[in-house]
């Protein structure tokens, strides 16, 4: 039995069951934000090949609800997980206020529940809230801001890709980090070698990087273990 004693370790067990469904989240994430492209671009003419210049554009298509709605959703999920992990983090933290434990019980429950750092999330919120300014601030309108929050949320993921990695994703994640940078810069250095004459639109760097993103956290949630370790739930 854990050294936390049975109703500390079953009140631990409880919240990070919780987080053990986070990955799932995760993926889901991942799958919303990769499509949406593809989703928009099939609702607004029926085909996937005629793009439009950005995916803020579809902001301006007849059936701008499927807009704001995949955007929303992708950003729902961000922000859930997000809320969960700080939730979990706060919980652990005061658990171990309110319960006094010694060096020994705190060693004790990183044994007991693994991955520590699956709790660090709470950044998800920030990308998410940036999703919902994509929506209200449309880029005609509200042209800087729009681009400030949309860049945000591409910044601050590949700040996370890069720098954020745990230590066995370290190399994937500067790699899809570098590449989600690239696929942006590269649309705007062409647009001002080619004198907005561009082929490479804004769309497809957007759709790009967000396939690197949505790569890497697939890659990140599959490669969690279980927090919790089963031995000690008897």
């Amino acid at each position: 039995m854990s050294l936390l004693g049975p109703k500390t370790y079953k009140r631990l067990k409880t919240t990070y069951e919780i987080v053990n469904k986070l990955p799932e989240t995760e993926r889901i994430t991942a799958i919303v934000l990769m499509f949406i492209p593809v989703v928009l671009s099939v609702v607004d003419n029926g085909v996937l090949w005629d793009l439009r210049p950005s995916i803020s554009d579809y902001a301006y298509m007849c059936q701008s609800y499927w807009f704001g709605s995949l955007l929303a959703l992708a950003g729902s999920l961000f922000i859930f997980n997000g809320a969960q992990h700080i939730k979990s983090q706060r919980f652990k933290s005061k658990l171990q206020e309110q319960q006094h434990l010694t060096k020994q019980q705190v060693s004790a429950m990183h044994n007991d529940f693994d991955n520590p750092d699956r709790l660090g999330k709470g950044y998800n919120i920030i990308f998410g809230i940036a999703l919902f300014f994509v929506i209200y601030l449309d880029y005609k309108t509200y042209e800087l801001p729009h681009y400030a929050a949309a860049l945000i949320f591409y910044c601050g993921c590949i700040v996370v890709m890069v720098f954020g990695a745990r230590q066995h994703l370290k190399r994937l994640g500067k790699v899809l980090g570098i590449l989600t940078a690239l696929a942006l810069i590269m649309h705007y250095l062409l647009n001002y070698i080619l004198d907005g004459n561009n082929p490479y639109t804004l769309l497809m760097a957007e759709w790009i990087g967000l396939i690197f993103i949505g790569v890497y956290f697939i890659k990140d949630s599959l490669c969690y273990a279980p927090i919790l370790n089963t031995k000690d739930d008897a």
